[in-house]
């Protein structure tokens, strides 16, 4: 199990909903008092965003068009673990190109301030960004 707590919009579709079905797996896996300190050691999951993480996978998955149909209702009294956000998209870009050429192409590049867009590529990157939005 883990929790890649990237931003779900770079995520290829078997690491969406792979990250998704491992958020109900780790619930389960809570729920029934089993231990996650090996899962807490590796630095793979935070306890403390399970919910919030499930919310922004759900929405990224209704974006795409995905029927999600596994709602997640949990509370956890002890929250626990700490994921490096940094070191999991390292990662995640070392075993997966799909998800680095989703992750490139949703960046917004750093001189995008100047002139807010207002060049060809600058307006072309705006358009891709709020496409996903507006159908």
């Amino acid at each position: 199990m883990r929790m890649w707590l990237v931003d779900p919009a770079g995520m290829c579709r078997q690491h969406l909903l792979g990250e998704h079905v491992e958020l109900h797996m780790l619930v389960g896996t809570l729920e029934r008092g089993k231990s996650i300190q090996g899962f807490l050691d590796g630095g793979l999951i935070d306890t403390s965003k399970i919910r919030d993480r499930h919310a922004d996978l759900e929405i990224e998955m209704t974006l795409r068009g995905y029927k999600h149909k596994s709602p997640l209702s949990f509370v956890h009294d002890d929250p626990d673990g700490y994921v490096d956000v940094d070191g999991s998209l390292e990662d995640l870009h070392a075993r997966c190109n799909e998800c680095k050429q989703l992750f490139n192409a949703i960046q917004i590049p750093s001189d995008f301030d100047e002139g807010f867009g207002q060049t060809d590529d600058g307006l072309e990157h705006l358009k891709s960004l709020l496409g996903r939005f507006i159908s």
